[in-house]
């Protein structure tokens, strides 16, 4: 799916939701919005992957943390086009 939504994104605007940290990172996505829930208030940061603060977040988020993150950014390297 993530070779899909490669393809497309070009000409194409994907809006997704989800807790799965592939398609932000692997998909290459421009904006991130990432919430976090404290008591009665949910609190937002927005950027783009590029952001040490979202890579931060998505890193605390996802299952095997800082590894997987940059595990992924390999995966990533290797799909990109050229």
């Amino acid at each position: 799916m993530i070779k899909l939504i490669c393809t497309m994104k070009p000409g194409t605007q994907f809006i997704f939701a989800t807790h799965n940290p592939n398609f932000p990172v692997l998909g290459d996505a421009e904006q991130i919005h990432a919430c976090t829930y404290q008591g009665d208030d949910i609190h937002t940061i927005c950027g783009s992957i590029d952001a040490k603060s979202i890579q931060q977040s998505i890193i605390d988020i996802m299952e095997g943390g800082e590894e997987a993150f940059d595990r992924r950014k390999e995966v990533y390297n290797m799909w990109k086009p050229r």
